[in-house]
């Protein structure tokens, strides 16, 4: 699985060791900031799984072909320094992605 940023923002994607980084940098409190990846080279995009381990990030999928699809993450209810944990699975492989940052009034 490979996974890409296309959202043009000044979040910054990385891939370390095994998992992904979406570094969000410091975004506005009480704020939904949302980002676009796209996840290729996967088995059947129709049945790949993005699960959040929170309610405070959301996702919605995009088929583009059989094995690229691009999703749209949204990160709200921002209050302070975060660390969230999104899993990908694809014909169960799992994948983890991190999206980190701070919040902060502007």
């Amino acid at each position: 699985m490979k996974i890409e940023k296309i959202t043009v923002d000044t979040f910054n994607l990385k891939k370390e060791g095994g998992e992904y980084v979406l570094y969000m940098g410091v975004i506005e409190k009480s704020t939904t900031r949302p980002f676009i990846l796209k996840i290729s080279e996967v088995t059947d995009s129709s049945k790949v799984e993005i699960n959040t381990t929170c309610g405070c990030t959301t996702a919605e999928n995009k088929i583009l072909d059989k094995t690229t699809l691009l999703t749209t993450l949204s990160y709200n209810r921002c209050d302070s320094v975060f660390n969230k944990t999104v899993e990908i699975v694809d014909n169960k492989r799992k994948t983890i992605l991190k999206i980190k940052g701070s919040c902060q009034n502007m």
